[in-house]
């Protein structure tokens, strides 16, 4: 069996983006051409609509975010390859859960996470909320 690889891109777009930075997003985002782009400090507002439409014509044409609000960094994911997503609904922090979102593919599981705004340092999120991710896999 041949498996094609997937190209996976991650960006910081720093508090939703910002009408003077989405020129530079989008120029980046087609630098590095992925097959999957996950967005943290996402949020939706007039930028992420002029950035959905930027995506949804270059082929992202899956895309799901964490939250729709629009006061809040979350993270998007968005995709030319089918995928499903899914919540961490037992995640039991308020800013965490729209601070996670999974998506899960035909050949593999992604996490897209934002840590910006948690209390605490990136390893012990990472501890403490390890069995999340572990189960997520075994999906």
């Amino acid at each position: 069996m041949i498996y094609k690889k997937e190209k996976i891109m991650t960006l910081n777009i720093g508090n939703g983006g910002g009408v003077h930075r989405l020129e530079a997003i989008i120029n980046r985002i087609e630098i590095h051409s992925p097959d999957v782009l996950v967005l943290t400090e996402y949020r939706e507002n007039h930028n992420s609509g002029l950035l959905r439409e930027y995506l949804t014509k270059s082929g992202f044409l899956y895309l799901a975010a964490g939250s729709n609000d629009s006061s809040i960094n979350t993270v998007l994911i968005a995709s030319k390859i089918r995928f499903t997503p899914y919540m961490f609904e037992d995640f039991v922090e308020p800013e965490g859960v729209k601070s996670l979102l999974g998506a899960r593919f035909e050949n593999f599981h992604l996490i897209g996470c934002s840590l910006s705004g948690l209390s605490e340092n990136n390893e012990a999120f990472i501890g403490k909320y390890s069995h999340l991710f572990q189960r997520a896999i075994r999906v």
